[in-house]
Parts: C-alpha cells; structure tokens; sequence
C-alpha cells in the first residue's frame, strides 16, 4: 500500500480556525454608530492539526498567499473608514433649552443641536445653517432671524457663552462623540406672536487628525475596488427627506429647528361716562336711576383698560400715558384735571386683574412722588405695570368739563 493510501485510511484531522466569522444583521445608515477603529489590521491563521497511525503531527498553518517559499503568514485585511454624522435636534420643540421663549427684538436668541460622530475614525465637522421653509414641528415658516452665526459648545456645559463658544467647525471629534451646536441670531421687532422661523443645521463630514478644519470630503470609494491593505472610504450617513441638500449617503447629515415668537397680545381700550352734572346731581352725587349728561360742570371718568392676550409674553414695565394737554391747554380749555375723586388722595385709580385670582385695586396721586402714578403737563402717566398674558389693568380718572 501506497505511504498516500496509509495516510488516507490512518489518519484523523481536525481543522481549528483561529479567527471569528459572524454574521450581523443588516444596519439602516445614520443609526450604527462606531465600529472598530479604520486603519485597524485584522490578521489571523487557520491551522489543520492531524494524526498518522495515531501519532499527532506538527499543525499546518494556513498562508495569506499560498508560497511557502516566502513564508507562512497570517491572512490580513485593513479595516476601511466609515465616514457617518448625525445631526439631531436638541429641544424636541420651538425654541431651545436655553431659550424657552423668543421676542420681538430679542439679541442672541438660541438654536442648539448635537452633532455625532457615528463613523469609525476621528473626523472634523463643517457646519451650515440656512433658512428653510420646512417647520419640523408643523408651523408655517414665515420670518427670517437677522445676524445668523453657528458656534460649537466649546466647554460642552450646553448653555451658548459668546466669549467662550466662539468655534466654528467641530475639530478632533472622537468615535461616538457628541457636541453640541448652537444658531445664534436676532429676532426683528417687527415679529408678531406666533411667528416662526426655521432652520436646517448641515454637518459635513471633514478630515480629522490635526487641530484646524479639516478639508471636507465629499465623495467616497464605493465604486472602486476594495484593496486588501489600503483604507477605503465609506459614506454611512443617513438622509433627510425634508432637506434637498441633504441625500442619502452623502457624507452630510442634518435636521431642522424653529423659533416661534411668543409676543405680548397688548390692546388699548379708552371708555368715558358722565359721574355727575350740576343739575342732574347737584353736590356731585348721583343716585340710582339718575342720567347725568355732559354739560359744562359736569365730571366724566375716564377708563383706559389695557389687555395682555392669553398665551403669548408677559408685558414688563408697561408705561400707560394719556395726553390731554390739547383739551386743557389755551385760553378756552374744554377739560380740567379733578383731584381726590378716589378717596382723600387718590387722583388716579389702578385696578390690576390677573387670569386669575381677585382685582387688586391702586389708588395714585397725581404729583411725581413714590408711586406709579402722576398728572403733569396735562398728561396722565401710570407706569412700572406687568401684565401676564390673560391679565388686565384698568387706569381710571376724572375731568369736569369747562
């Protein structure tokens, strides 16, 4: 018998793999964040161990090429770069965490984002912001902030400070790192309550490995063949379907974000009524039942009644005036001011209304001393007052016509 056909009936051979083969079910882009590191060699070894009449021989090992002659080496791949950003809205509403409510006029109103590293290798970030016409929350766009920038969280504290958060781009972002990306702008005055301005924040992905911007990258090596040795490059990053510039597998990630305006709803309303006349009421007194007309002698009250709407901001250091120098002035005034209609010094009456809970009443002087109220120079000044939305304040005085 042939030494072939001894080995063939005598012997036992077992073949141990020195490496893992796994199978993963399959990952949508934009959500498999980070991996083994790109640039990683993977190397290893099968091995056949065997027996010859019951005796174990020395193990074969496998060869990356197949030439003994030069070597028995391990098989080895390079892990290829996986370039992959998410870009997600931070505050899930209008606004931000750091800015709960935007007004007319308002400097520095805050946007924020994070902005996440998923790829496996350490990359720069690009950043643009533009507006959009695309309400993530449902709204109608309608406004465009004024003086638009984009920082990075610098000391990554997710509040935006203007003398630290000064960077533009991400720079040296770490494998499933995020950071936090903050629109900074200012809302017009001229903005009404309800008022939506929205935005779209783009990350593109850059290259890292040095402090500095990176160059963006902004195409990959899908088309081209794999080498064994060398590191490829991969766009994993998802896409979003209400942002044109923003493709499946483009190497750019992004998400909207809007401010609302929430406004005080102020509204003005001046109301007069006949107190008394001298002929109807005589004494300045009228009883139940009575109908004062104006005539000379006759006092009105004035009411200014100012309304703060339901669900907008509240109205700080509102200033109520009322100019009657016309009426009063000249030869021939047709008005005059009448002092302690409301008690022995009350000249002026404040009646405050929350949305709830009982009036709160004021009564003022008309002299310029320590409370919120005067008459001088023939106007009616009530100042320093806070109207929460759904609130009302009532300022009320008297006049007798000449």
């Amino acid at each position: 018998m042939s030494k072939f056909g001894q080995l063939t009936r005598y012997a036992t051979a077992s073949v141990a793999l020195m490496g893992l083969v796994a199978s993963l079910p399959a990952v949508a882009a934009g959500t498999d964040p980070g991996g083994t590191r790109a640039g990683t060699s993977v190397f290893n070894q099968a091995q056949i161990q065997y027996q010859v009449n019951g005796v174990a021989q020395t193990p074969v090992l496998s060869d990356n090429d197949g030439n003994s002659a030069n070597g028995i080496s391990p098989t080895e791949f390079v892990v290829d770069r996986k370039l992959d950003v998410l870009v997600a809205e931070t505050s899930l509403n209008y606004n931000s965490a750091t800015t709960a409510t935007v007004v007319p006029g308002q400097s520095g109103a805050v946007l924020a984002w994070t902005v996440t590293n998923e790829g496996n290798q350490v990359q720069d970030f690009l950043l643009t912001a533009s507006a959009t016409g695309f309400d993530p929350f449902g709204g109608a766009d309608n406004f465009d902030a004024a003086g638009v920038s984009v920082f990075v969280d610098v000391d990554g504290d997710g509040l935006y400070d203007p003398l630290v958060d000064t960077a533009t781009f991400v720079d040296e972002l770490d494998i499933n790192q995020s950071v936090t990306v903050f629109l900074v702008a200012d809302i017009p005055l001229a903005q009404a309550d309800g008022d939506i301005a929205a935005y779209v924040l783009e990350a593109q992905v850059a290259e890292g490995g040095a402090a500095g911007a990176g160059a963006a990258i902004t195409t990959d090596d899908r088309a081209s063949a794999d080498t064994t040795l060398g590191v490829e490059d991969v766009f994993a990053d998802g896409e979003n379907v209400n942002h044109a510039g923003d493709s499946d597998r483009d190497g750019i990630h992004s998400s909207e974000d809007a401010f609302q305006v929430a406004a005080a709803v102020l509204s003005v309303l001046k109301s007069s009524q006949v107190i008394s006349d001298p002929f109807t009421c005589p004494g300045g007194v009228c009883p139940a039942g009575a109908n004062p007309k104006a005539i000379p002698g006759a006092i009105v009250e004035y009411i200014v009644t100012i309304s703060n709407a339901v669900g907008g901001s509240t109205a700080s250091s509102v200033v109520i005036s009322d100019d009657l120098s016309s009426e009063m002035g000249g030869a021939n005034p047709s008005l005059a001011f009448v002092a302690d209609q409301y008690g022995a010094a009350g000249d002026i009456r404040l009646v405050y209304t929350p949305s709830a809970g009982a009036p709160v009443t004021t009564d003022l002087t008309e002299e310029a001393d320590a409370d919120n109220g005067q008459f001088i120079a023939s106007v009616i000044t009530v100042n320093n007052v806070t109207l929460n939305p759904g609130d009302q304040a009532d300022v009320s005085f008297r006049v007798e016509i000449q």
